[in-house]
Formats: structure tokens, sequence, C-alpha cells
């Protein structure tokens, strides 16, 4: 049951992480790199963050726990960000295929980029890293507002429908 609701929110995750960058496809550096006051400096920084964490979860879900993210230095350009998502997406897709409904229930227990441990159930993780691109996402769509740029929508029944056509 849970299992079936996992594949089903990370095939929409993925989805909207497409439809994000896709968004971003004819951005400048210049527009990609400006300094906006965010999180993360910029809508750049943002992105590299999204994909950075999409993939730390599932190295901690395998028991590694890497010291940090992904750097804004680390990704060369648009070009570059879409290779590292497919890596990545491949890596989650492989890790969903494996899943049974016992492992989702499981406690994993992780250690943070500060070196603290922290443990959830499997499945409440899975849940928070979607949860998490999603806020993110968001950012993003109001970053290209301040562009001037127009953003694509990446709401959840916008995806069933598209799956429904």
């Amino acid at each position: 049951m849970e299992l079936e609701s996992i594949r089903k929110l990370y095939a929409y995750n993925h989805w909207a992480n497409d439809e994000v960058l896709a968004g971003v496809a004819g951005l400048s550096w210049e527009e990609l790199t400006r300094k906006d006051g965010t999180s993360f400096g910029s809508l750049w920084g943002t992105l590299v963050h999204i994909f950075g964490v999409e993939w730390l979860y599932p190295q901690r879900w395998r028991g590694t726990f890497p010291r940090a993210l992904l750097s804004q230095t680390g990704i060369e350009g648009l070009d570059g960000l879409h290779e590292y998502w497919e890596g990545v997406r491949t890596d989650q897709r492989g890790f969903i295929d494996e899943l049974t409904e016992e492992r989702l229930v499981q406690r994993v227990e992780y250690i943070n980029l500060q070196g603290e441990k922290f443990g959830y159930p499997l499945v409440d993780q899975m849940r928070h890293l979607v949860n998490h691109s999603s806020y993110h996402r968001g950012q993003v769509a109001l970053q290209l507002r301040w562009l001037g740029k127009p953003a694509h929508a990446t709401d959840y029944l916008l995806y069933l429908d598209e799956q429904l056509a």
C-alpha cells in the first residue's frame, strides 16, 4: 500500500523537477546567478540545492553519510545540472525498484551535515524529500517571476491530469 504511494509520489517529483529545469532552460548565466537575497543567494543556488538534496537522501538511506552538499561551482551550467539530475533520478529509481513494504516502515538512522544523528521511518524520510523539493520549486517560481519570466506550474494535480491525457 505505502510502496505504490511512494512510487507515485516519486514519479510526480521527477516530473516536477523536469518541469523546473524546462522553465529555466532559456535563462542566461547572468540571470541564473543574479544575487537575489534568497536562502541560497540566487536562482542557480536554489536549483543546485534542490538537486543536491535529491542526491543526499538516498545516500543516507543506503547508510552513507556525506559531509557536504553539491557545491554551486561543482556543476557546469544548466547542461551539467541536467546531466547530474539524470544520474540522481536513475539512482532514485533503482532504489525505489528495490523497495519493499517492510523496508519502508523501518527506522533509518543517519548523520546530518552537521554531524548530528537522526532517525525516522524510511517512508517519512522519502515523503520529506519530495516535500523539500516542492518547497524549493516554489521558490524557483518566485525567482523566475522576479526576473520577469514565466514559471512552469508543478502542482500534483497538474501532473495527474497530464498522466490521464
